[in-house]
């Protein structure tokens, strides 16, 4: 029994680990398709359709340059209380707190700031 007990707990370690590596890349592609279809949405309700590939390409670019003109915005406006305090209210979360944590950490020593 107390073997079985041990496995269980050895394979939420592993589900859990993995989990923490699947899911920050996960919710990238979720808000990449999700910005992706707004971008989308709004070329065909003002052009009708979507007519070649180019014009893809070009919502594609549109789609990475809105996603990074919200992360330049963020961090020139530093100042901004709404993000702050949402920012804050996910950290006291007990496990997605810990997620968001390691996520901020772990963008900041790739983007170089301390």
């Amino acid at each position: 029994m107390k073997k079985l007990i041990s496995s269980i707990k050895e394979i939420m370690k592993y589900f859990f680990s993995g989990l923490m590596y699947i899911l920050p890349v996960a919710l990238f592609f979720y808000i990449m398709i999700l910005t992706f279809d707004l971008t989308k949405s709004l070329y065909i309700s003002l052009v009708g359709k979507i007519h070649s590939q180019s014009t893809t390409v070009m919502l594609i670019s549109a789609t990475a340059f809105a996603i990074a003109y919200v992360g330049y915005y963020i961090n020139e406006k530093k100042k901004i209380d709404i993000i702050h305090f949402i920012e804050n209210k996910i950290f006291e979360l007990p496990f997605v707190g810990s997620i968001a944590k390691m996520i901020k950490d772990l963008i900041s020593s790739l983007s170089g700031d301390n």
